[in-house]
């Protein structure tokens, strides 16, 4: 495929896309009675990839006057202006329907969309052309789609054949199933036809590197980019859903990331990127990775804070990870400036939900002056996996297997769900009711005798479940966008003896849980930090308290490991200061007793000893800080403090 080939084809992809886009915002532009937050909010996602592939596709004015529109929508809530936008986007419909070229027409329809907006020409006064009506023959393009069906469908038709084949075997009632042989063809044949859904990587990420040139040339900002495709491919559908969220990474790392050759340093004035792909078993990695300034986690740290995303003590106590993935929530931006590319915190959101979408997730690393790598993780084909059935009840659920990590038995005590955290490997897991992120009403309902052992976020969990029936390669169907969007379910498929199974994705799941805990926390009010001190020496609690309690915390005391893990069975803390010599129970006891409870609540030892060992044993049994009592300062132990909870100053 030639580049001009390529080009044509990514403008009609792009018309197609954006044409469903406009008709969802002027649906909802219709409907409205004036520009409030809750019309506006779901129409900057849409309206601000629009504007993105417009100018990376060299569509200046287009993209021009989506941002427009955009900065209409954010600056001004009057119901006086609903008119002239609904105009406005109007004009926009209008030019995605004829030629998609920069010319003067495009650009007068710039001009009179910049005049609706400020309000200097009426909309009235501005009527759009009807839509042109093409004579053009068919495109190869189109030829392709029509080849990309009958190939959807012929796997489908197989598939049907294949279940319905093995189930008539399989019931007692019926008799004269397919015979042996005829069913291994069968299942050949299938096979077949399932390889020919998958096509290579490397061509679209030729097109994504054509697009990033344009845009460093655009932006003063000379780019070397290269390609390594390692051969890796995908499922044509799934290909294409990903190029907006790869064109989002390449906006981001060439606008947000990349220095201009004036302020690259020691570093070679013409930048690099690299777009790379990789196979691996049932998945495909893909990574944007440019050699720019980097992300200044301190400066996400202290815009988490502000915002309220994190209390004082959590953006204290956040490590890089933690912060990098608050780029991907909604709103978050370090860019001190908004453009016409980014800097209004939705791009990097609008990647994260179409990748876990997909039943992928997304991470991002970073180094600051070197450069940072934006990694995409996503099945190599959503039409048919391997998957972790469970049963509650009558109702099947299913996990993919390329999500589970292990599956380990559950003791009465953790079943019950005393303890908020299991052990695996070494490694302490959260538990959490796969139940109640199911949304069950009455989560006794469900006997919890398993962990299904997974990752989200780059941090392990384990799901609480009934024992697993077994694992299953299923075909996956989804749902729609509308059952999608009231139920945890993505997909469904159907067993071999016809029944229904639907299907999950972990880090959707956690990701809803986690983003919802956080804005239960924010919505409640205030308290004083609550930290318990553990030492058998009246003294030393007397000191500790009257110090801590003087910094305006709130402090509860236990006289060993013994009677601390009995006052937590009653109370929560937010930090704990432990002795290590105790009776009955010692530091390092309760220490290892606490990380089989919670993973995460801060712990930091105080003893009169400082020995290498003591430190040592202190770190591996999951210590946050180690303390000499014969070095102890005041302000130091403050400041160690305030490092894991709010110190009001």
């Amino acid at each position: 495929m030639t580049r001009a080939d390529r080009r044509e084809a990514l403008l009609a992809r792009f018309r197609t896309g954006s044409l469903a886009r406009i008709v969802e915002i002027s649906d909802a532009l219709a409907s409205a009675d004036t520009l409030d937050p809750l019309v506006v909010e779901p129409l900057r996602a849409p309206l601000h990839t629009l504007k993105g592939e417009a100018r990376m596709l060299g569509l200046t004015s287009l993209a021009a006057l989506a941002h427009a529109i955009e900065d209409h929508l954010v600056d001004d809530g009057g119901g006086h202006s609903l008119v002239h936008v609904r105009a406005a986007v109007e004009l926009v419909h209008e030019r995605l329907h004829a030629a998609l070229v920069e010319d003067a027409e495009a650009e007068r329809a710039l001009e009179r969309g910049l005049a609706l907006l400020s309000g200097h020409v009426l909309a009235s006064a501005i009527e759009p052309s009807p839509p042109p009506v093409s004579s053009r023959p068919a495109t190869p393009a189109a030829f392709s789609q029509i080849r990309v069906d009958l190939v959807e469908e012929l796997c489908e038709r197989l598939e049907v054949l294949r279940v319905g084949g093995h189930a008539s075997g399989t019931n007692g009632e019926r008799s004269g199933g397919l015979d042996p042989e005829l069913r291994q063809q069968l299942a050949e044949l299938t096979e077949l036809a399932w390889s020919l859904r998958l096509v290579p990587v490397e061509p679209a990420l030729d097109s994504l590197s054509d697009h990033a040139r344009e845009l460093g040339r655009q932006l003063g900002k000379p780019l070397r980019v290269t390609i390594d495709a390692g051969g890796a491919q995908l499922e044509r559908s799934l290909l294409e859903r990903l190029q907006e969220p790869l064109m989002h990474l390449i906006r981001n790392a060439v606008d947000h990331g990349i220095e201009p050759s004036t302020e690259r340093g020691h570093k070679p004035s013409q930048a690099t990127l690299e777009i790379i792909a990789r196979s691996d078993g049932p998945e495909v990695v893909l990574a944007v990775v440019d050699d720019g300034r980097g992300v200044d986690v301190e400066q996400v740290r202290q815009q988490a804070r502000e915002r309220g995303l994190l209390s004082e003590a959590e953006a204290q106590a956040a490590g890089p990870d933690e912060l990098l993935a608050l780029l991907f929530t909604t709103g978050f931006s370090t860019s001190k400036t908004v453009s016409e590319l980014s800097g209004r915190g939705i791009g990097l959101h609008a990647v994260r939900r179409a990748i876990e979408g997909l039943g992928g997730e997304v991470s991002l690393t970073s180094t600051v002056g070197r450069g940072a790598r934006c990694e995409l993780r996503v099945p190599a084909t959503i039409s048919r996996e391997t998957v972790v059935v469970i049963g509650f009840g009558r109702a099947l659920w299913g996990v993919p297997s390329r999500r589970v990590g292990r599956v380990v038995a559950l003791s009465q005590r953790q079943a019950a769900g005393e303890s908020p955290t299991i052990v695996v490997d070494g490694e302490h897991l959260p538990l959490v009711s796969l139940a109640q992120l199911l949304g069950l009403d009455d989560a006794n309902l469900v006997e919890n005798r398993v962990a299904i052992c997974c990752r989200h976020a780059g941090r392990g969990y384990a799901l609480a479940s009934p024992p697993v029936l077994g694992e299953f390669q299923l075909f996956r169907r989804p749902l729609g966008s509308l059952l999608a969007n009231v139920g945890p379910a993505n997909a469904s498929a159907v067993m071999d003896d016809g029944r229904l199974v639907l299907l999950l994705e972990p880090a959707t799941l956690l990701g809803q849980r986690l983003r919802t805990d956080t804005r239960e926390r924010r919505a409640q009010p205030r308290r004083r930090a609550r930290v318990l001190v553990v030492d058998d020496s009246a003294i030393v609690r007397e000191l500790m308290v009257e110090l801590l309690t003087a910094a305006n915390l709130e402090v509860c005391t236990a006289s060993d490991g013994v009677q601390a893990l009995e006052l937590l069975g009653r109370r929560t803390v937010e930090l704990v200061l432990s002795d290590v010599e105790m009776p009955n129970m010692d530091g390092f006891e309760l220490l290892e007793r606490l990380r089989q409870r919670d993973s995460e609540l801060p712990v930091i030892m105080v003893t009169t000893r400082g020995s290498a060992a003591d430190r040592e044993r202190a770190t591996m049994l999951g210590a946050d800080a180690y303390l000499v009592k014969s070095d102890f300062r005041e302000q130091h132990m403050l400041e160690v403090v305030g490092r894991f909870v709010e110190v009001p100053r």
